[in-house]
């Protein structure tokens, strides 16, 4: 199935904004239904995940065989990758290979703290991404207040859990918060480390 650039589609231009962040909240939303960031972020902030998916996101389509990114990489735009569709094939710093099906997501770290990338990431397949690129999340989040659900408080403890070796360094989420994540989407249940991640502090 072919999908024709939003850029190429005639009259898109004459859209209002509203409705072109409608249009983009209906198409990335979904892709980050298992994250347990976004997720939580949409019930409470559905306002700012509508510009979030308007000004920050991006489809991305790769073909087999092409390379994401390598270790040691400090990209100059820094991107939160989500498989929609395809395999991709990680090999971390180990030189453990781990296929990568749709719903992961890599890289979150460039969202909340500078981060350089511990392995390779390959599509397998001709594959679409969701990307996020993380200055313009950062830019969007920063002017709203957040009374109930911070990023800021989010992006402390996400940092404090890798400072304190509580999971491995990695570009891709631990797998026990991954497989967490997709028992949420498909049952509506946040249990372990997730729910102290998420919990908010007393």
């Amino acid at each position: 199935e072919k999908r024709m650039p939003e850029e190429c589609v005639e009259l898109i231009h004459l859209v209002s904004t509203s409705l072109r962040m409608d249009l983009h909240f209906e198409i990335y939303s979904p892709g980050l239904v298992a994250h347990p960031f976004f997720s939580r972020y949409n019930d409470e902030n559905p306002h700012v995940m509508k510009r979030v998916c308007h000004g920050a996101m991006s489809t991305s389509p790769i073909t087999s065989g092409d390379i994401i990114f390598q270790p040691g990489e400090k990209p100059q735009n820094p991107q939160m990758w989500v498989l929609v569709e395809g395999l991709l094939t990680y090999v971390n710093s180990r030189n453990s290979e781990e296929e990568v099906t749709p719903g992961y997501w890599a890289c979150e770290a460039v969202l909340w703290t500078d981060w350089i990338t511990c392995g390779t990431l390959t599509a397998k397949t001709d594959s679409r991404l969701y990307t996020i690129d993380a200055r313009q999340f950062q830019s969007i989040a920063l002017q709203f207040n957040h009374s109930v659900f911070s990023p800021l408080e989010y992006a402390s403890r996400y940092v404090e859990r890798l400072n304190n070796g509580e999971v491995e360094l990695s570009d891709l989420p631990p797998e026990d918060d991954f497989q967490i994540a997709r028992r949420r989407r498909q049952h509506g249940v946040m249990p372990g480390s997730l729910t102290r991640l998420l919990a908010p502090r007393r």
